[in-house]
């Protein structure tokens, strides 16, 4: 399956109501499976993200959904990157 990174940054909103980050977490996790995908990881960060969050799934349109998802309780603006595996680029990097 793809491999999608979500760059995750609180907003003033989520900030000063963490809990509701927890407990909105915990509901996306269920929202990831029902899109048929699987979180790899979830990390706190230090730096220009709080949150990192790498999952796979499906395809791009449950990417997309999953993103948008994301950002509608309004704790969070969310940057979605695609990954690819090594394997996935031998073709165009020698």
């Amino acid at each position: 399956m793809p491999t999608y990174v979500f760059l995750v940054t609180l907003t003033e909103k989520g900030k000063s109501h963490f809990e509701e980050v927890r407990k909105s977490g915990k509901t996306l996790s269920e929202f990831i499976r029902g899109l048929g995908g699987e979180s790899k990881g979830a990390f706190m960060t230090l730096g220009r993200f709080d949150i990192i969050e790498i999952v796979e799934f499906l395809d791009d349109l449950a990417a997309l959904k999953y993103s948008m998802r994301s950002t509608e309780s309004g704790l969070a603006n969310v940057e979605t990157l695609k990954g690819f595996a090594e394997k996935e680029t031998e073709f165009f990097i020698p």
